[in-house]
């Protein structure tokens, strides 16, 4: 019963974590995303055709404030290169007029390669953002949604398109996700990362569509297929600042001398500066650009590289962390806890490799909640065993204190041993009877009879332990204890005697008892003496009993008995009676079986 609770708790805590994987509270999808920053690794293959970033800088070559005459400078030297396609991530709004603004405009007319200008949303309505790039639409796709945009002046998008350059942090603030697409009063853009992969690419207007009931979404240009999640977003990797340095070039610098850039590739021209306004957490950092998080996905799009959570993977994780957590509890049942907990943790380890190594395939698996469910389950089923053993060896222990002194307890529970070893020693015994018990079995109702003897016992045992006695064994309605054994007790025949006055005492004002009193409860007559004896556990197997065998044991069972002759309650033997300080009174001389003539002792009672 023991192994099954503690396999009952394993089963039921891992229940609980896979109902907590397939419907996860926010606190714990915002652990699994952290896992899955901590998992999820940069793609090693770049794409091709390669992606290039131009920072813009605070100044220009003059040494005045950065213009749109400089822009308009790096976007010439920008086009000469003969890329495929070059994106602004630079909302070009407002001064729509003006000297540099024509040159501008003038530059965007005459580059002679594909441009697309970025927009950002709004809540109020407002005019299209510009030229609407080709995108077909399913009914019910998703994606970001919008009254309105902020795009840029008329006269700069007249001669380029238009894409969504917005980007979105969790309730983090962190960056995990870019959008595909977005509707701006109904009518579809594509966002800016993926107009440039699929120009860079040279593929046909994508189609923008999802997979009932679940709406799953997906982007599809030409045999490529884009999988996105149900707001119709896109999972990237962001670049780490080393690895993202072979792409990167300074505005100034390519004004001054022109990059080694290879034709049709990508060329995304932006700020990284914190003034800005386009630095945002992500898994790598607090203080990530915009800029180089959309260069991350046009070079993951263009590449096939996106980091992906499988459909049903929130299922498969239920499952495994089931399974695992079961497995943990059966090892915890059925092996010794650091076997146990050792192959739990080797489970959970397994599991994370796995998914590390599934990560590095683009693949994401939670490694938390299914490795929780194991070391969870295996560690509850251990608790749950220890706590039952707990509990019987207290029932054991308090069982073997009816019996033994605590001294005794003490020494077995240390494991030094299983057996005490025999001896021969002095002790004194005590018995005690009841007077006229049988009788009071036959008249009066079994369960009032274990009542009472229940009480009695109590009270009597208690009694001895008291005066640093040992209860030998009960019975029937009899008690035989020992004084000075197994421990030495200093003064044991004066703590008999003692003890034996208060057995006395007790049972005799117990008899006023109404309950005892009504059921006619006899006396207690009790027997000590004195004596050599041979102690210690005596059987084998199942069944051993410490005792004590010895002429003192007998005599003061005789004694016991006399005391239904002489019409006394306690009597003494003559070697108690010669060791004792405590005052006694002379008692007769009588004729004790086995034993012959003998004097005995009373004891003054107070």
């Amino acid at each position: 019963m023991r192994g099954l609770a503690g396999l009952a708790a394993a089963v039921i805590f891992a229940v609980a974590v896979a109902v907590l994987a397939i419907w996860p509270m926010p606190a714990v999808n915002a652990l699994r995303e952290r896992g899955f920053d901590l998992f999820m690794v940069a793609p090693e293959q770049r794409a091709t055709p390669a992606v290039h970033v131009i920072e813009t800088a605070r100044q220009g070559p003059s040494g005045a404030a950065w213009s749109r005459h400089d822009l308009a400078a790096v976007i010439r030297q920008a086009a000469a290169l003969n890329p495929a396609v070059i994106g602004i991530d630079i909302l070009l709004a407002g001064n729509c007029s003006g000297a540099a603004a024509e040159d501008l405009a003038q530059t965007l007319a005459t580059a002679g390669v594909p441009i697309v200008l970025g927009f950002l949303l709004v809540d109020e309505p407002s005019l299209s953002p510009g030229p609407q790039p080709p995108l077909a639409v399913m009914e019910g796709a998703p994606a970001w949604d919008a009254a309105g945009a902020d795009g840029p002046c008329p006269n700069f998008a007249a001669s380029a398109t238009v894409a969504l350059s917005a980007v979105q942090g969790n309730a983090e603030g962190r960056v995990r996700w870019l959008p595909a697409a977005t509707f701006v009063a109904g009518r579809p853009y594509p966002s800016l990362s993926v107009e440039l992969a699929r120009l860079g690419l040279d593929l046909p207007p994508a189609t923008l569509g999802h997979t009932p009931p679940d709406r799953i979404g997906w982007l599809r240009f030409g045999d490529s297929t884009l999988p996105l999640d149900r707001f119709g977003q896109y999972r990237i990797a962001p670049t780490p600042p080393d690895l993202r340095a072979d792409r990167t070039h300074g505005a100034l610098d390519v004004l001054e001398t022109p990059p080694q850039i290879a034709p049709g590739s990508v060329i995304l021209i932006g700020s990284a500066l914190p003034e800005s306004g386009g630095l945002r957490p992500s898994r790598i950092g607090p203080l990530h650009p915009t800029l180089h998080l959309q260069a991350d996905g046009v070079e993951q799009v263009m590449a096939g590289q996106i980091p992906q959570r499988p459909h049903r993977a929130a299922i498969a994780e239920a499952g495994v962390g089931l399974a695992g957590g079961l497995a943990a509890g059966l090892l915890a049942q059925h092996f010794a806890p650091l076997i146990a907990m050792s192959g739990a943790f080797a489970m959970a380890a397994l599991w994370t490799v796995l998914v590390m190594t599934m990560a590095r395939f683009g693949i994401l698996l939670d490694a938390l909640l299914p490795s929780l469910a194991i070391l969870g389950a295996a560690g509850l089923s251990l608790v749950m065993a220890a706590t039952a053993t707990r509990q019987l060896a207290e029932r054991l222990g308090d069982r073997m204190r009816r019996h033994l002194p605590r001294s005794v307890v003490l020494r077995l529970n240390q494991g030094a041993t299983t057996r005490l070893t025999s001896e021969t020693r002095e002790i004194t015994a005590l018995f005690t009877d009841i007077e006229g018990f049988t009788a009071l079995t036959h008249r009066v109702p079994t369960a009032q009879v274990v009542a009472l003897l229940d009480r009695y016992m109590t009270l009597v045992t208690d009694l001895v332990e008291r005066h640093g006695g040992m209860v030998d064994k009960i019975v029937g309605d009899a008690v035989h204890a020992f004084f000075n054994a197994p421990d030495n007790l200093e003064g044991h025949v004066d703590h008999a005697i003692a003890c034996a006055v208060a057995i006395q005492q007790a049972t005799q004002a117990l008899q006023d008892d109404p309950d005892f009193a009504g059921a006619g409860f006899g006396r207690t007559r009790i027997g000590v003496e004195t004596g050599i004896a041979l102690l210690g556990d005596v059987g084998r197997g199942g069944r051993v009993d410490y005792t004590a065998h010895g002429d003192a044991v007998n005599m003061a069972a005789r004694l016991q008995e006399a005391n239904k002759d002489l019409g006394t309650s306690v009597l003494i033997g003559p070697r108690a009676a010669t060791l004792a300080t405590t005052a006694l009174r002379r008692g007769p001389t009588i004729d004790l079986r086995s034993f012959g003539q003998v004097q005995v002792s009373l004891p003054v009672m107070a």
